[in-house]
C-alpha cells in the first residue's frame, strides 16, 4: 500500500514537473515574465511558510530581508564587478547575520507585539533603503545591473531562460523546505506553533531549546526572503526602494495565508493565485475604466487582497490547498445526513 502511494506521488511530481517545463514553450513572452514573479515570490513565501505555518510566528518585515539580498547582490555586482553569484551567496550570508541580530530580541515578543516590531522593522529598512543614496543610489535606484551567467558560456537574457533559471532554485528550496519540516528541526519548529495545537510549554519540558528554534525558523525564512529579492534585481537589472516597501511584507503573508500556510505546497498555489487574479484585475479594471490610472488600479488590487485575506481567514484556514478537503468533507456529511 505504502509502495503504491509511493509511485502515485513520484508520478504527480513527475507530472508537475512535466507541465511546468513545457509551459513556458506555449506562452507569450509576458505571460513567461508572470510565471518568473510568481517563482520567486514563491520562494520568498516557502521561507515565510515555515516560519508562520511551522513555527507559528508572524512576521511582516520580510520586506527588510527581501530588500537586503537585492541591494547586496546589485551593489556588489555593479558596482564592484563581482560575480552575481557571489553577490546572491553574501546577501544570503548578510541577511542571515542580519536576521539573527534582529530576531534574538525581537522573537521574544509574542503575538500582537510581534507583529508590530517586524511590520516596524520592515519600515526602518525600507527607510533606509531609500535614504542611503551614497550606497543605495536613493529613492531613484540604479539600474544596468548585470545578469546572471554562467561565465562565458550561456547568460539568461531571455524570459525562457531566466524562467527555467527560477523554476530550479524554487525546486531546490522546495526539496530543502520539505526536507527540514520532515526532519527533527521541523517537528521542533512545529511544537512552537499554538495554532497548530504546539504548546512552548510543553516543548520547553520536553527540553526543547524555544529561543534557538524560533531564531533558527527566522533566519531561514529571511534567507529565502533574500534570495528572492536578489533573482529579482537580476531579472530587472534595476533597483530601487519600491519593491521593497512595507506592501511587499504584507503581501508576503497573504500570499502564504491564501495558498496555505500548514502546507509546502500553499506559497506555490497563492504566488499562483495571487498573480493570476491580479492581471485578471488589471485587465478588467482596463476595460472598464481605460483611462484609469495605474494608482487606481493598485489601491484596487490591494483592497480586493485585504479583503480576500480576511474571508480566507474565516472561512478556510487551511487555505487554498485545503479547498479540496473542504469541499469534499462537507459532501460527505451532506451524505450522511
Amino acid at each position: 500500500m505504502q509502495t503504491a502511494t509511493g509511485y502515485r506521488k513520484w508520478i504527480s511530481f513527475f507530472l508537475i514537473g512535466l507541465i511546468l517545463c513545457l509551459l513556458p514553450l506555449l506562452l507569450s513572452q509576458y505571460l513567461v515574465s508572470i510565471l518568473i514573479f510568481i517563482g520567486i515570490y514563491a520562494i520568498v513565501a516557502l521561507g515565510l511558510g515555515l516560519l508562520i505555518g511551522y513555527a507559528g510566528q508572524l512576521s511582516l518585515g520580510h520586506n527588510a530581508f527581501y530588500g537586503i539580498g537585492g541591494y547586496t547582490s546589485a551593489i556588489l555586482s555593479f558596482r564592484y564587478g563581482i560575480s552575481p553569484w557571489f553577490g546572491i551567496l553574501s546577501g544570503m550570508i548578510l541577511t542571515g547575520v542580519v536576521a539573527y541580530a534582529i530576531g534574538k530580541p525581537v522573537l521574544r515578543f509574542r503575538g500582537h507585539i510581534l507583529v508590530i516590531v517586524t511590520t516596524a522593522i520592515g519600515l526602518i529598512f525600507w527607510g533606509l533603503f531609500g535614504e542611503m543614496d551614497f550606497i543605495t543610489g536613493g529613492y531613484d535606484g540604479f539600474s544596468r545591473i548585470p545578469t546572471l551567467s554562467i561565465g562565458r558560456l550561456f547568460a539568461f537574457t531571455k524570459d525562457i531562460h531566466y524562467y527555467y533559471l527560477v523554476l530550479v532554485v524554487l525546486c531546490i528550496a522546495f526539496i530543502i523546505a520539505r526536507n527540514i519540516a520532515k526532519s527533527k528541526i521541523g517537528r521542533e519548529f512545529r511544537t512552537v506553533d499554538i495554532g497548530g495545537g504546539g504548546s512552548e510549554v510543553a516543548a520547553e519540558m520536553l527540553g526543547v531549546n524555544i529561543g534557538k528554534i524560533k531564531v533558527q525558523v527566522f533566519v531561514l525564512s529571511a534567507v529565502y526572503a533574500s534570495i528572492g529579492g536578489s533573482l529579482y534585481v537580476h531579472y530587472l537589472t534595476h533597483i530601487d526602494p519600491t519593491p521593497f516597501n512595507l506592501w511587499m511584507g504584507f503581501l508576503s503573508v497573504i500570499i502564504v495565508v491564501i495558498g496555505g500556510a500548514r502546507s509546502l505546497w500553499g506559497p506555490l498555489v497563492g504566488a499562483t493565485f495571487y498573480f493570476g487574479l491580479k492581471e485578471l484585475i488589471s485587465y478588467v479594471i482596463s476595460l472598464l475604466m481605460p483611462k484609469t490610472q495605474s494608482v487606481i488600479v493598485a489601491g484596487g488590487e490591494v483592497i480586493i487582497f485585504s479583503f480576500l485575506f480576511v474571508i480566507v481567514l474565516m472561512l478556510l484556514p487551511d487555505g487554498l490547498v485545503g479547498l479540496p478537503r473542504a469541499l469534499f468533507g462537507r459532501w460527505m456529511r451532506n451524505q450522511n445526513n
